[in-house]
């Protein structure tokens, strides 16, 4: 693991157990012997001080993660600066605050917000339905935790899905995205496989995206995301054709930034007369309209994108 990436975050994810927790090497837990299947994933993180034990001793390997507990986590993952975690609690404090987050996750609820690891809306829907409540605390499903480690990752909804092999894999239904619109989760947790985060057989052959996650399986979440590199794409020429107020050409931006990591060249064509005169000539009439190298893709899709980049 790139120990510098999450355990910046060690002072906060002491939370991951309890307010009464004490540290327990993973080697003396009474409920975690070196035979159980997450022994070297809760050695490393409780080692390194990002997980705990409780004071009788154990680890309590099938308790259930909190949504704060969740934030808290790829937030070290992340590893913000502190300069970028005072910019998101300036910008989504109050909207975290209002979700009822206790105040030891407050800066990590932000920086998710502020991460589009999730939206507002659906930090609103969480909060009605007791993922902050300390006196009937409900705990996040298997499905969203997918979501905001994909989404944490910039890892994009994957079309192919061959690489899932659960039996429930066709009974995973939608999950909102960074734009409150559902997509497929299978796509997010696809792309967690491919991203050798998430194991392609699930839990005993299921994949049980209504259950909440185990202390156990996000111990070895979090140490492979901790362990993830993003794909270093070939260079690409890419013009990219925008608007003003076109929120699918943003996302396309956006997407080349962060998940592609590449750089492009903009032609607006509303401010921009000689763009716009290209733009026509070429027979172009929607946009985005995006060129990379000889690929020519009209409209946002991440799909189509990856696939160009993987020629």
């Amino acid at each position: 693991m790139k120990k510098t990436k999450i355990f910046g975050v060690i002072a906060c994810a002491c939370a991951m157990v309890a307010a009464h927790a004490t540290f327990v090497e993973a080697k003396t837990f009474s409920d975690v012997d070196a035979n159980h299947w997450a022994y070297s994933y809760i050695t490393e993180l409780t080692d390194a001080g990002v997980l705990h034990g409780f004071p009788d001793g154990s680890f309590k390997p099938d308790r259930p993660v909190s949504l704060s507990e969740t934030f808290v986590l790829i937030q070290g993952i992340k590893n913000p600066s502190e300069g970028d975690i005072k910019q998101a609690v300036l910008s989504y404090g109050d909207i975290a605050k209002a979700s009822g987050v206790d105040d030891w996750a407050l800066e990590a609820t932000a920086y998710a917000l502020e991460q589009n690891v999730i939206t507002a809306k659906q930090l609103n829907e969480a909060s009605k339905a007791g993922r902050f409540d300390r006196g009937n605390l409900t705990y996040p499903e298997r499905g969203e935790i997918a979501s905001y480690y994909a989404r944490a990752l910039r890892l994009a909804p994957r079309e192919d899905t061959s690489n899932l092999h659960f039996s429930d894999a066709d009974e995973l239904g939608t999950i909102g995205n960074k734009l409150d619109q559902p997509v497929p989760l299978a796509g997010y947790v696809s792309a967690l496989v491919e991203a050798n985060i998430f194991s392609p057989y699930g839990s005993d052959g299921q994949f049980r995206a209504h259950r909440p996650i185990k202390r156990s399986e996000m111990a070895k979440i979090t140490t492979c995301a901790g362990d993830y590199t993003p794909p270093v794409h070939k260079d690409k020429n890419v013009v990219i054709y925008t608007i003003d107020d076109c929120n699918y050409c943003d996302m396309a931006k956006v997407f080349m930034k962060d998940s592609l990591h590449t750089t492009y060249t903009e032609k607006n064509i509303s401010n921009d007369p000689e763009a716009r005169e290209e733009f026509r000539a070429k027979g172009f009439k929607k946009l985005p309209t995006i060129i990379i190298d000889d690929d020519v893709i009209v409209g946002y899709s991440p799909y189509q994108l990856l696939a160009a980049f993987s020629k």
